[in-house]
């Protein structure tokens, strides 16, 4: 206790008054950055799939383009045959293990995915023409991993 006649706080009530403040800030802090972190692993999950559907959109192109197919590199890469009149005759995929899809054509060799995941594989149906793709999305906003997987079946619409 102090006595009346000063008007002053003591050093115990000043320390006492920044040790509540201080836990004030943590509580407040780690809420607000644990929502935070939650909103950034929901906006990667939205952006991994718009990635995969994109991705598909453009295989399921190709694909429906090609008169044939065939897997190589156990599985890791295919090759589409394109039909004598088109402007390109092969288009590749191929996994790489940096995490990227690149397609090839004659003309030109694109990036068209990243954050690929080890489990991504081309794989072909009993019936035939039909090409699977397996693929695995990975990002890690806030040190969380964030995985996406998707399966695509694709038939080839006028094969040899």
């Amino acid at each position: 206790m102090r006595p009346k006649s000063r008007k002053a706080f003591t050093i115990v009530e000043v320390l006492f008054a920044v040790a509540i403040a201080g836990v004030g800030i943590v509580v407040l802090g780690s809420v607000f950055l644990g929502s935070w972190v939650n909103y950034e692993v929901t906006l990667s999950r939205t952006h991994l799939q718009e990635r995969m559907d994109s991705f598909f959109a453009v295989l399921e192109e190709d694909v429906m383009e090609a008169n044939s197919f065939s897997i190589i590199e156990n599985g890791s890469s295919v090759i589409l045959t394109c039909p004598s009149g088109s402007l390109v005759h092969q288009i590749g995929y191929r996994f790489l293990g940096n995490g990227s899809v690149i397609r090839k054509t004659d003309i030109i060799e694109t990036l068209i995915s990243s954050g690929v995941g080890a489990g991504s594989v081309f794989l072909e149906d009993a019936t035939a023409g039909v090409l699977i793709c397996h693929l695995d999305l990975e990002e890690n906003p806030f040190g969380k991993t964030v995985t996406l997987s998707g399966e695509k079946k694709i038939t080839v619409r006028n094969p040899q």
